[in-house]
This record gives structure tokens, sequence and C-alpha cells, in this order.
């Protein structure tokens, strides 16, 4: 308060202008560039590494038939939420926000009823193999997963793959004989419990990717040319702004 007592803003230069709006503009950008770089990081859910980070999961949903939903159990009525398809949308967020403070990190899911069937597509890397016995395609559900949901991959969205029910949340791709060479981009899940026993409602969380390959180096090496070289220029013009200012303030 004593430093804008002492400035007179009436007394503004174009030079001290100039210095006002880049410090406005890198405060705003700032924190993009740090949004940017968190979507870009390593992370990992329930144990389950996922080296492409937030990029790692579903981008987009083809198509969704939320099936024979059953009554919400909690309020009794059938949430409009919960057949949301783009719920299932990017990092699992179910139980609680992973990134409280970022956009994509809102509680949501989307449910399966008797019959039902979502079909979801990575558009910025291809699932593929592990070359090993890991998992390579991740399934998160509200609840534990049951032997009623079968999954399906597709290179193209028109030949399709059965992978069988799931037993688990993971599913090894390198069981089924495909090599590194060979890149999916499709995934379709069907849930149909078989008896009054089974539950006979499957709520998706999120479906993600731990091996996968980015469909564009040079698209995914820009964004990181520009968070670092971002992140020191911000700087170099804070840094400049503020010594101006503060300079300006003295006299």
């Amino acid at each position: 308060m004593v430093l804008l007592k002492r400035f007179n803003f009436n007394k503004l230069t174009l030079g001290k202008s100039l210095s006002l709006l880049l410090l406005s503009v890198g405060l705003a950008i700032l924190p993009l560039i740090l949004i940017q770089e968190s979507w870009r990081q390593t992370l990992t859910f329930g144990g389950v590494t996922f080296p492409n980070g937030a990029r790692s999961f579903a981008d987009e949903v083809i198509s969704y038939e939320s099936g024979e939903l059953p009554p919400d159990q909690d309020n009794k009525t059938q949430s409009p939420n919960i057949t949301e398809a783009a719920n299932v949308l990017g990092i699992p967020n179910a139980q609680a926000p992973r990134f409280p403070f970022l956009p994509w990190s809102e509680k949501n899911y989307v449910s399966l009823g008797k019959g039902g069937k979502l079909t979801l597509k990575f558009t910025q890397k291809l699932l593929t193999v592990s070359q090993d016995q890991k998992q390579d395609l991740w399934i998160f559900t509200k609840q534990p997963i049951s032997a009623n949901l079968s999954v399906l991959i597709s290179k193209d969205g028109k030949t399709w793959y059965n992978l069988g029910r799931v037993q688990g949340n993971g599913i090894d791709l390198d069981q089924f004989g495909w090599q590194e060479n060979d890149l999916f981009s499709y995934i379709q899940l069907v849930y149909h419990p078989t008896s009054q026993t089974d539950e006979q409602r499957i709520d998706i969380d999120a479906v993600g990717a731990s091996s996968s390959v980015l469909i564009s180096s040079a698209s995914t090496s820009f964004p990181s040319f520009l968070g670092i070289f971002g992140l020191i220029g911000v700087s170099l013009v804070l840094g400049v702004s503020i010594g101006y200012f503060l300079k300006g303030a003295k006299k």
C-alpha cells in the first residue's frame, strides 16, 4: 500500500505503461504454461504409472448406449449426470478430484446398465503392447470391476478384436500375440450381467493406456519446447517489468 501511495499512476510514461502491460500479460500466461506442463507429466493412478500423463486417457466419445440402468440407489431416481458420456474422458476422478484446481479434475463418471455399450477413441496417442507381461490397457470404475464387462479394441473403428471379459482392471495385450507395430485407436466396453444377483450397473470412471505411442513426435515436442522457453520468457518479462516498475515508483 505504501508503494502504491508513493507511485503516481497519473504520471505513467509510455515505458512504465508498457512495463505494466508486460507484467499483466506475464502473470496471465504463467498459469497456462504451468497447466500445460502438468498435463504432460507422468501420472500414477491406483499404483499404475502412465508415462504420457493425462494424455494417456481416452480423448473422444464415439458412441454411447446406456442400456437398462437401475434406479439410482442414493436418489431413488436416475441422476442425469451418469448418462453424460463425456464424463469418462480424461483422468480417473470418480472418487475424488486428483488436481482440484485444474479443469479436468471434476468428479464424474458414466454408467452402463444391462446391454450398455460405450465406444471411445484415443486421438493423442495409440494403444500398443509393452513387450512384457505388464497390463497395457486399464479400465477404471467407481465400484470393483466384475467379469460382466467385455472389452473390444480396434485400429480403424471397423474391425474389432474381442479381448473377452475383464478379470480385473488391467489387460495385457501381449498375451494376444500383437507386436509393437500393432497400434489401436478405439476401445469399446459392453456390459452384460448374466443374473439378477450380478451388479446391474457399472460406473466407468476412465479408460487409459499405460502402453501407448504418441501420434506425432513433432506435435508433442513443440509443447515441451514452448513450455521451457515460455517459462524462461515469462520470467524475464516479469523480472524486467517489476524492476522497471519499482524504479519508476521510487521517482
